[in-house]
């Protein structure tokens, strides 16, 4: 009779352990009904979680309560639990209310425990709404897209793929930017690999491979599979003192890689690499722009702004470019709004009496056929967004270390503001 009662014991001490781990879901496991009694753990009484009659006993009659070993994987979770009580997925039990503890995203709603997209919000949503985003880094590019846009679309967010389908090149996860759930998919940014092509692009190397999204499987939703292309540039050798943003195309849809660098030679052939003290007293400084339409758009610079702070309305800020053009004879602009490429020469004499320099460069995409491109003025009215770039510089003489940023401020991808915004700045001795 002690060693029965000890095992009983040991029994119940096992089963409560999981309700205790979760103490936080507040999970039940014994109630009442006024219909069926009192109602205990289906693990108690070799219940199962049937389709159609919630959580039973083995008798197939009497209620009970699934827990960490029983657990309710049926389509209707409000069969789960008796009335008044809530299915929690993630404890595996039955709560009080229906909560997320971790708490969902801004497009996520709490359901039985889990978050889940909040159809309402999409409902209204057509394809041409779907943009993604990609970042660019040295060795490496990465994909985000809405996820709960894809679903709401009929497309299978899990199902995003790269050229090289095999799951060796594909590690999909899930996050959230600015509040809202995206899925992330990373690539090596190394030629042949996972399907990567090089590209060349006069003395510029570009690598790029291809995106694909298909519908779920069992859907009832008709959707023509999803497929882009993605591009970044290619360096090779050392990492070159450079910034990259990506852009979005008329369409939404293409992704263009703007890239901004630190030259030593006027000839913008040898790049600073990164924490290279600079030693000449001209930085020659190049953006360039993967290939678009050349005959529809060149690239403008509209306007470059030095800081001593990483705020570019300081007051001792000096405007370096405004609408297009040099402000002063420190400055000189050599290329700008005649083609996928801007270069100019800036003179660090000026900065003599800052300590940091943060350079702010603000440019988009202009029409050539609809806009003076090349006019030290600004239209009045253009289609394309600016995009802001910044470049991280160290002058002869100075030790610090340069702080680590990320290339694309995830801020701007969804919902924020429409400058893709990178962080960098120079230390000047």
């Amino acid at each position: 009779m002690l060693s029965a009662m000890a095992a009983l014991t040991l029994r119940i001490a096992l089963l409560l352990a999981p309700l205790i781990h979760h103490a936080g879901a507040k999970c039940i496991y014994s109630s009442s009904s006024p219909d069926f009694g009192p109602i205990g753990l289906c693990s108690l009484c070799s219940g199962f979680c049937y389709e159609k009659n919630g959580c039973r006993c083995s008798d197939g009659l009497t209620s009970c309560l699934p827990d960490g070993n029983v657990q309710c994987a049926v389509a209707d979770l409000t069969l789960c639990c008796p009335p008044g009580l809530y299915y929690n997925q993630a404890s595996s039990c039955c709560t009080e209310s229906s909560i997320c503890e971790s708490g969902c995203a801004t497009d996520e709603v709490c359901a039985m425990g889990v978050c889940v997209c909040n159809s309402s919000l999409y409902q209204d949503k057509t394809g041409t709404d779907f943009h993604p985003a990609l970042s660019c880094d040295i060795n490496a590019m990465m994909v985000t897209a809405s996820q709960c846009l894809l679903s709401s679309l009929g497309y299978d967010p899990a199902s995003i793929h790269l050229r090289d389908s095999s799951q060796s090149c594909n590690f999909i996860s899930s996050s959230s930017i600015n509040g809202q759930k995206v899925i992330v998919l990373p690539a090596t940014a190394t030629p042949g690999r996972c399907g990567n092509t090089a590209t060349e692009d006069g003395p510029r190397l570009f690598i790029t491979n291809t995106i694909d999204i298909g519908a779920p499987v069992n859907s009832n939703v008709t959707a023509n599979p999803i497929s882009f292309n993605i591009t970044c540039p290619l360096f090779t050798g050392t990492y070159p003192l450079a910034q990259t943003v990506v852009i979005s195309g008329v369409n939404g849809m293409a992704l263009n890689p703007l890239t901004m660098v630190a030259y030593k030679d006027p000839q913008f052939v040898t790049p600073y690499v990164s924490n290279e003290i600079v030693l000449g007293s001209e930085i020659y400084v190049a953006l360039y722009i993967y290939p678009t339409d050349g005959d529809t758009y060149v690239l403008r610079l509209q306007d470059c702004t030095a800081s001593p702070t990483g705020d570019p309305n300081n007051t001792k800020a000096l405007h370096l470019i405004s609408q297009g053009c040099a402000t002063d004879s420190l400055t000189q602009i050599i290329q700008n709004g005649n083609s996928r490429e801007v270069r100019m020469k800036i003179s660090s004499s000026q900065f003599q009496d800052f300590t940091t320099v943060y350079l702010f460069c603000d440019a988009r995409l202009c029409v050539k056929s609809g806009e003076e491109c090349t006019a030290c003025k600004e239209s009045q009215s253009f289609s394309m967004g600016v995009t802001q770039l910044q470049l991280e510089l160290r002058l002869k003489g100075n030790s610090q270390q340069l702080e680590q940023h990320p290339f694309l401020g995830y801020g701007t991808l969804y919902g924020g503001s429409p400058r893709p915004a990178i962080v960098g700045l120079w230390h000047i001795a």
